[in-house]
């Protein structure tokens, strides 16, 4: 099973585009935990609204522990044996769980990354497309890449448990991301890339990336 990890905040104008997105995932083993990381606005109704409707949805509430916090907390709730963080104001290609899950399972890859594109409200904004590859990422290349073209975030990518196993996101830190990427590379033995942009980045000044 697939544990999603959406952390919540202040995204009340994004966070049913969002949900939807994971809801409608061509796969069905998969759970969708939402942590309303104390959101003043509606998004504490909305996650609640979502789990009456829908029991592959849990909610974790708590007070504002910021980004790294509320995926944390997302950790600790997961059941799947792989995890995959989603940004409460992003959304996913319908087909982007099952294209990761058959990549990583395919040869027991540890760690799956996906390409991506970038919004502006409803447009995207250009982005140079990565080398298609169809082999796994070299360990030279995997540093490169992740570090260099790939996106270095938490999301657009797809964990086997035992990587992310002891590690934690780094409460209060900007930047949170780069603190536990190189922890995950370490750990993974093999890791394969798709190039397909299957994971939709919103730029957002006002969400959870931007709180304490």
């Amino acid at each position: 099973m697939i544990s999603v990890i959406v952390p919540v905040y202040r995204v009340e104008a994004y966070l049913d585009r969002c949900v939807e997105s994971i809801r409608s995932q061509t796969v069905t083993d998969f759970e969708i935990i939402l942590v309303d990381d104390g959101s003043l606005d509606r998004c504490g109704e909305i996650c609640d609204r979502y789990a009456a409707i829908d029991d592959r949805i849990r909610v974790v509430h708590q007070e504002n522990r910021g980004l790294s916090g509320a995926r944390n907390a997302g950790l600790e709730t997961a059941r799947g044996e792989y995890l995959c963080f989603v940004d409460g104001d992003d959304e996913i290609d319908p087909g982007m769980l099952k294209s990761m899950e058959h990549a990583i399972c395919s040869d027991a890859y540890d760690l799956a990354i996906c390409g991506y594109r970038r919004f502006a409200g409803d447009e995207a904004i250009p982005k140079t497309e990565t080398e298609s590859r169809g082999e796994p990422l070299t360990e030279k290349a995997l540093w490169e890449e992740v570090f260099g073209r790939l996106s270095n975030a938490a999301w657009g990518k797809l964990y086997r448990r035992e990587v992310l196993a002891g590690i934690e996101f780094p409460a209060g830190r900007i930047y949170e991301d780069l603190a536990v990427m190189y922890q995950i590379l370490l750990k993974s033995r093999r890791v394969c890339y798709r190039p397909e942009a299957l994971y939709l980045y919103t730029c957002n000044t006002s969400g959870i990336s931007q709180s304490a």
